[in-house]
């Protein structure tokens, strides 16, 4: 178990007793978030599919398909715009500057050029600072201040 200013960072664990292979809640998580139902997680359960659940081939996306994601982003609920951040931390992160949030693309080009056109990926809300913050510190989400 990890700790960073009293709150734990990171916990590992072992499937089963014998296992020498310990993983991390979020690895944990991804291998849920991949099976079809929870009748799966149970069935398919395995050190071999934790594993895989968490192999990351980073995807190259070119600027137009990041224009089309940022079109639909927008038109989805609050709900769901969560969601899909949970599912692409690879390239998308929350950002702050204390007074409001926004969504921004990882690849720093992509995202000057998306902010120089006015494609943005939009999140609005009614929830201040605080409660945007623990939101995303239960769901695991990264913050990047502005």
């Amino acid at each position: 178990m990890d700790v960073k200013n009293g709150k734990i960072t990171k916990i590992s664990f072992r499937l089963d007793k014998m296992s020498e292979q310990k993983f991390t809640i979020e690895e944990f998580r991804n291998y849920i978030l991949s099976q079809a139902s929870l009748r799966d997680v149970m069935y398919y359960l395995s050190a071999e599919k934790v594993l895989k659940a968490n192999e990351y081939e980073p995807q190259e996306y070119t600027l137009n398909q990041y224009v089309r994601m940022a079109e639909s982003f927008n038109k989805m609920s609050f709900k769901q715009k969560i969601e899909i951040l949970l599912l692409h931390k690879n390239i998308l992160t929350l950002a702050s500057d204390y007074n409001w949030w926004c969504v921004k693309v990882k690849d720093k080009e992509i995202q000057e050029t998306l902010y120089d056109s006015d494609q943005q990926f939009a999140i609005e809300n009614e929830w201040g600072h605080k409660e945007i913050g623990t939101l995303i510190s239960i769901l695991g989400l990264e913050n990047t201040d502005i």
